[in-house]
C-alpha cells in the first residue's frame, strides 16, 4: 500500500493517465501509435506535476531552510530530475517537438503562478481561478496537440472539436478537485473556480459543460468519427458524471487520486476496445 500511495502522490499514475489520453488521441485521429511520443508525454507530465507539487508544498508549509527543503522534498526533486532527463533524451531524437514542449513548459509555469511568492493582492492572486481553465488547456495542448504535430495531421473541424471535447473532459475533472479543496483554498486566500463561484453556479456550470460535451459528441459523428469511438467517448462522459455525483459527498485520498484520475484511463481503455 505504501508503494501504491507513492505511485499516486508522486504523480506517476497521473503521468500514465496523460500518456493514456495521448494514446486515445492517436486512435481517434487514426494515427500510428508512437511509443516515443507516449514516453515524452509521460515524462513531461511527471516533471510538470512534481514541479507543481514542490511549489504547492512550499506554498502551504513555508519550509524555512534549504537543508530541510531537500530532506523533505528529495523524492519529488529526484523524479523531477529523472523525468527532465527523459524528456531531453527523447527530444534529442525528435527535435521537431521541442517548440511544443517549450510551450507546455510555459503553460505549466503560467498555471502555477498563484503558488509563487507574489503579493496576495496582486493580479495573479486575484485571478487564480484562471488556473483551472489553463490547466485543462495545458492537458489538451499536450494530449491532443502533441499527436497532431507528430503525426502532421491537418487541423480541421474534427481536430478542433476533439480539442474542445478533451478540454471539457479535463475541466470537469479539475472542477472536482477544486470543489474538494474549497475550504483550504479560502483559508489560504487561494482563488479557484470553486472559491469564486457559489455552489449553485458551480453546479449549473458543470451541467452546461456536460451538455456541451454531449452536443460536441453528436457533431463529431457527423464529421466522420467512427460510431464505436463516439460510443466510447459517451461512456467516458457517463462515468465522469457518475464520479462527479459521488464527489459531491466528502471523499478520501484514494477516491480523488485513483478513481477520479482513473476516469482518464477508463476513457483510454474504452477507445482501445472500440478499435477491436
Amino acid at each position: 500500500m505504501r508503494i501504491f500511495k507513492f505511485f499516486l502522490s508522486h504523480s506517476l499514475f497521473v503521468a500514465a493517465c496523460s500518456a493514456g489520453l495521448t494514446y486515445q488521441s492517436m486512435l481517434l485521429l487514426g494515427l500510428t501509435i508512437n511509443a516515443q511520443l507516449l514516453w515524452l508525454v509521460f515524462f513531461s507530465t511527471l516533471a510538470g506535476y512534481n514541479f507543481y507539487w514542490i511549489l504547492a508544498q512550499q506554498y502551504a508549509v513555508q519550509i524555512p531552510s534549504l537543508k530541510l527543503f531537500f530532506s523533505t522534498q528529495w523524492t519529488y526533486l529526484m523524479l523531477f530530475f529523472l523525468s527532465a532527463v527523459g524528456m531531453v533524451w527523447i527530444l534529442l531524437q525528435r527535435p521537431a517537438l521541442t517548440p511544443w514542449v517549450v510551450g507546455a513548459i510555459i503553460l505549466t509555469i503560467a498555471y502555477s503562478l498563484p503558488l509563487w511568492p507574489l503579493p496576495k493582492n496582486s493580479f495573479i492572486g486575484k485571478v487564480g481561478f484562471i488556473k483551472t481553465l489553463l490547466l485543462a488547456f495545458t492537458w489538451t495542448f499536450v494530449t491532443v496537440g502533441f499527436p497532431v504535430k507528430a503525426g502532421m495531421v491537418k487541423v480541421d473541424a474534427l481536430v478542433w472539436t476533439l480539442c474542445l471535447l478533451r478540454w471539457i473532459f479535463i475541466l470537469l475533472l479539475a472542477i472536482i478537485f477544486d470543489t474538494r479543496d474549497i475550504a483550504i483554498d479560502r483559508m489560504r486566500a487561494f482563488h479557484s473556480l470553486a472559491t469564486d463561484l457559489t455552489p449553485q453556479l458551480m453546479k449549473i456550470m458543470v451541467k452546461i459543460l456536460f451538455l456541451l460535451y454531449t452536443l460536441l459528441l453528436a457533431s463529431v459523428l457527423m464529421m466522420g468519427l467512427a460510431i464505436a469511438q463516439a460510443i466510447a467517448l459517451a461512456l467516458s462522459g457517463i462515468v465522469l458524471w457518475m464520479v462527479y455525483r459521488k464527489s459531491l459527498i466528502k471523499r478520501g485520498y484514494y477516491f480523488y487520486y485513483f478513481l477520479v484520475d482513473g476516469v482518464m484511463l477508463f476513457s483510454t481503455f474504452a477507445s482501445f476496445v472500440a478499435t477491436i
